[in-house]
């Protein structure tokens, strides 16, 4: 639907979106819905275009998600591929870097939000404060040293394996990597790089650096 949706008992607007049949079986609904907890129209309004953004996004991902199990699982990656992963990679931490700061940083810690059961069970949009730019900062400077302690000794975490999948799941991809796949490492490997190399443009940004996120690399 294209506007809010009044509850007929509890008078709260909310977001509603049904389901293709093809992903209904995959999200395991008919609809998606999401409280946006005002009672009050106009506020409900302002609300409604960021909450229908977050459903499409997850709906995005259900359909690709959908179309990656119907493809039939890869042994191997080339160099090319692996190139690629990590390019792709370093441009979209670039990327959500970019879009942080066009939303600015607050002057103010960020303050932590509770999040209640009622909140989960609604399905509730949890909308973050603005960060803080000197967590933001500290923040970078612990993953990046985290990210380099890995990549000298060799080794992996969950985080990373998973980035994998997830990374190889985008549209420019569509690649199923098998689990025991011998090219899962180099693939890991190719992540750690790009994040180090995100972590030190970052770094420049935040010195007040300007400098201009690359395009994504295209498929040859």
């Amino acid at each position: 639907m294209s506007r809010p949706q009044k509850h007929p008992r509890t008078g709260v607007y909310w977001c509603r979106k049904a389901l293709p049949q093809a992903l209904r079986a995959v999200v395991g609904k008919r609809e998606i819905t999401r409280s946006l907890r005002p009672k009050d129209p106009s506020e409900a309004r302002k609300l409604f275009p960021e909450v229908a953004r977050q459903i499409d996004a997850e709906l995005e991902k259900a359909r690709l998600h959908a179309a990656l199990l119907s493809q039939p699982e890869q042994t191997a990656l080339d160099d090319a591929t692996i190139a690629r992963l990590s390019e792709t990679y370093f441009v979209h931490l670039l990327t959500e870097d970019a879009e942080v700061r066009l939303d600015g940083f607050s002057d103010e810690p960020r303050q932590p939000r509770v999040i209640t059961p009622q909140d989960t069970e609604a399905g509730r949009p949890i909308v973050p404060s603005l960060p803080d730019f000197d967590s933001m900062a500290a923040g970078l400077e612990e993953a990046d040293a985290h990210t380099r302690r890995l990549y000298a000794r060799g080794r992996s975490d969950s985080f990373f394996d998973g980035e994998v999948d997830e990374v190889l799941s985008w549209a420019s991809f569509g690649i199923r990597l098998s689990p025991t796949s011998p090219d899962r490492k180099k693939a890991v490997r190719a992540l750690q790089e790009a994040a180090v190399r995100a972590a030190k443009v970052i770094r420049e940004r935040n010195a007040k650096e300007p400098v201009v996120t690359p395009q994504e690399p295209v498929a040859c």
